[in-house]
């Protein structure tokens, strides 16, 4: 997973999947075959 900013984070996938991140909570766009889900907890 490719960190763009402090709180966007983009995942490849059969579409770039972008995260959204505040805190312990996030908002996945366009999450492709949920691939994502199995990714490791983001860091911090």
């Amino acid at each position: 997973m490719l960190q763009i900013t402090n709180h966007l984070y983009r995942f490849t996938n059969t579409c770039h999947v972008y995260v959204l991140r505040d805190g312990d909570e996030a908002v996945l766009v366009d999450f492709g075959a949920g691939d994502v889900f199995d990714e490791p907890a983001l860091p911090g």
